[in-house]
């Protein structure tokens, strides 16, 4: 088994290391034990008043280039063209029909998908689509983990 050499261009000679001391005053006192406590605590309300100052304000948009699908102009038009399509094919048929009644209960769901959508606060493209947001924002945890649960 081969052990490494060391040579004098390996080892360097340890240094003693200094140490940086701040204080705002030149010397150290004693009386100063008294007042340390209210120092520590002017400190840290000064510190934590500055961090709470320069946090980032939220936006006003929750998610940009979205709005909530309640006051989405082309969420609205989507919802009247589709429930204009299920009563012109409505009128095709006998008022008691089979499939006439099957129509209506569409049109009854597509009124409560719509609403439902504009109460849970469900975010709509310039598409008058729903956009899921799975960015982990607990805010839109229920967009996806309920119906996946």
């Amino acid at each position: 088994m081969l052990k490494p050499k060391l040579g004098v261009s390996q080892v360097t000679p340890t240094k003693p290391r200094s140490m940086i001391v701040c204080s705002a005053s030149q010397t150290p006192s004693t009386e100063g034990k008294s007042s340390s406590p209210l120092q520590a605590f002017s400190a840290a309300l000064a510190l934590s008043s500055i961090l709470f100052l320069s946090a980032p304000l939220p936006a006003v948009a929750d998610i940009s280039g979205l709005t909530p699908c309640k006051e989405s102009k082309q969420f609205a038009k989507r919802e009247k063209q589709q429930i204009k399509k299920l009563e012109s094919s409505l009128k095709l048929y006998a008022p008691d029909s089979a499939p006439a009644l099957a129509i209506k209960a569409t049109i009854e769901k597509t009124e409560r998908r719509f609403d439902n959508y504009g109460k849970q606060g469900l975010l709509c493209g310039s598409d008058g689509l729903p956009h899921l947001i799975v960015s982990g924002d607990q805010r839109h945890w229920g967009e996806f983990i309920t119906p996946g649960v």
